[in-house]
């Protein structure tokens, strides 16, 4: 091995063997660049470390520090060259704004320390369509959080105590709910903007939420599909769930997750449809079960 340092190799290496620098490379069948990098004397990585797709388009670019830990910025590309993932590391912990992706929705926000901190945005795949909004504390989800369907619509809505969902969580059927209005406002209009989101907040119905540069304004809809409440992430005391039309379609009570108690479904003109009780999420006791308007009316025409 020459004084030097660089010596390109490919393969593995042996520990026992290096001494300097080495430069390591790995192939495709067909030839073409798949990782490159260096090692460091104590076998690790160090310096700036490529992985390509099979045309050698990059893939992912990191740069590692002298002990073998990942340091500075970070890019990650996916199949069509669109950036996936970017941020920047302070000797192995991310620090500052990020982008990330996995399972076809990316995220977008900031590290403090390794943690995630403040407010993030999650998007369907590789676009500005958000599908989720909300803030973290420490790396838990915590206080109002949002998710919207892909037409803009708020889908569910509720709030985080340490990463788990506490209180009331109110989940909507996709053509009911109604679009939150983006506002923007500049450093120095802050205190007239607190002052009107305390004003907004008094009135029944509407929802806001405070971003970096600007607060959304949105109307909840009473067309919900789910409605209840969460201790400790797990559903507790009454719930009731909604036809398309807003009309009750069920409702009862949770403890513990589990339906517990006197539990009633309706048919969607309204009328009772069964009457019963669960323990423990097992039906128990007597059931009853009614015809719904439509059979009732049926059932006489056909005796005339």
């Amino acid at each position: 091995v020459s004084k030097v340092g660089v010596v390109e190799k490919e393969g593995k290496i042996s520990l026992k063997t290096v001494k300097y620098y080495w430069k390591w490379t790995a192939r495709y069948p067909d030839g073409n660049l798949k990782i490159s990098g260096d090692y460091g004397k104590k076998g690790n990585k160090v310096g700036v470390w490529k992985t390509y797709y099979f045309d050698e388009k990059p893939q992912k670019i990191l740069s590692y520090y002298n002990n073998g830990k990942e340091h500075d910025e970070l890019k990650e590309y996916d199949i069509y060259g669109r950036l996936v993932g970017n941020g920047t590391y302070d000797h192995g912990v991310k620090v500052g704004k990020w982008l990330e992706t996995k399972n076809n929705v990316s995220e977008r926000g900031n590290y403090i320390n390794g943690l995630k901190d403040g407010i993030w945005s999650l998007y369907y795949g590789i676009s500005d369509v958000l599908k989720e909004r909300g803030k973290y504390k420490l790396d838990k989800k915590d206080g109002l959080w949002i998710t919207l369907y892909e037409t803009g619509v708020v889908k569910e809505r509720g709030k985080y105590k340490d990463g788990v969902k506490e209180g009331e969580w109110v989940e909507y059927y996709s053509g009911r709910a109604i679009r939150g209005t983006e506002i923007y406002y500049k450093e120095g209009d802050v205190k007239q903007v607190m002052e009107n989101i305390k004003q907004l907040r008094k009135r029944k119905g509407i929802w806001v939420m405070i971003l970096d540069d600007k607060y959304i304004i949105g109307q909840l809809s009473q067309d919900a599909k789910t409605k209840g409440s969460y201790k400790n992430d797990k559903k507790e005391g009454e719930w009731s769930e909604y036809h398309e039309d807003g009309k009750l379609k069920e409702k009862g009570r949770y403890t513990d997750n589990k339906k517990h108690g006197s539990w009633e479904v309706y048919y969607s003109d309204g009328s009772i449809k069964y009457l019963g009780a669960y323990y423990n999420d097992k039906r128990v006791g007597k059931w009853r079960e009614y015809y719904s308007k439509e059979e009732v009316l049926k059932a006489v025409a056909e005796l005339l």
